[in-house]
């Protein structure tokens, strides 16, 4: 049985090769009106997620911008002193063991907000990294490397490109977790940081025409174990049968 498995799963995987990359999941951001509000979610069928979530050194007060979901309280100094507070803002994609998931790219919209000046005021330069985890937390893997993030006030258009990470390739029964660590920030925590687009004060840099939402792009597939036929199985037990006769 443990063959058929194996053949399955290779098989499968060869499959996947040949589909294009679609929307496993879609959180909207526009309706937000709140920190505490939850993007509204569009998923394949096939997978599930534990949603947003975020660090437990990412703080909501005083948040400023409807339509977007984010955090503030970044003011760390490093990517080390951001691991050690837990700032960070965090999502998942899970699927079972009979689903066969390879992940594309993430795609959204972010921008940042300086509360104190307003958009483009003064403060500290935000950072960022991303990485993954496949043992829930435990242990995380960087995506690309440390980076500045655009000028406060300016949207940008997050494209994160995951076909190179053989990790994120062909795993079945897991839970996927991203988080994009945050840094250097305002030290009165007025650094603000939004996955979605300002819809109160928009300025230049991304084109109304992209979506106000955050996609996990890929393939998944449901894994396909065939079961023995009737006719196989009577074979199986006529040579059993004859097999015991043989050492009687």
């Amino acid at each position: 049985m443990r063959k058929i498995e194996l053949m399955a799963v290779a098989l499968t995987t060869v499959t996947t090769g040949w589909l294009q990359a679609t929307a496993l999941l879609t959180w909207e951001f526009s309706g937000i009106n709140s920190a505490a509000d939850t993007p509204t979610l569009t998923k394949d069928t096939l997978v599930s997620t534990g949603g947003f979530r975020r660090g437990a050194g990412a703080i909501t007060s005083g948040l400023t911008r409807p339509e977007a979901w984010g955090g503030t309280g970044f003011s760390g100094a490093t990517k080390a002193d951001s691991i050690l507070s837990d700032t960070c803002l965090m999502f998942d994609i899970i699927v079972g063991a009979d689903v066969l998931l390879s992940l594309d790219s993430i795609e959204a919209p972010w921008f940042g907000y300086q509360v104190s000046g307003g958009p483009g005021g003064t403060g500290g330069t935000l950072y960022g990294q991303w990485q993954y985890s496949l043992s829930n937390g435990l242990g995380w893997s960087d995506i690309g490397g440390e980076t500045g993030l655009l000028p406060f006030g300016y949207y940008d258009w997050l494209s994160l490109d995951l076909k190179s990470y053989t990790d994120l390739q062909g795993i079945t029964d897991a839970t996927v977790t991203f988080r994009l660590l945050l840094w250097g920030g305002d030290k009165q925590g007025n650094t603000e940081f939004y996955f979605g687009k300002d819809t109160v004060d928009p300025l230049p840099g991304l084109s109304d025409t992209y979506p106000n939402s955050l996609t996990i792009n890929g393939t998944v597939i449901t894994l396909f174990v065939p079961e023995p036929s009737a006719a196989f199985l009577a074979i199986i037990g006529a040579a059993s049968l004859l097999l015991r006769r043989r050492h009687l």
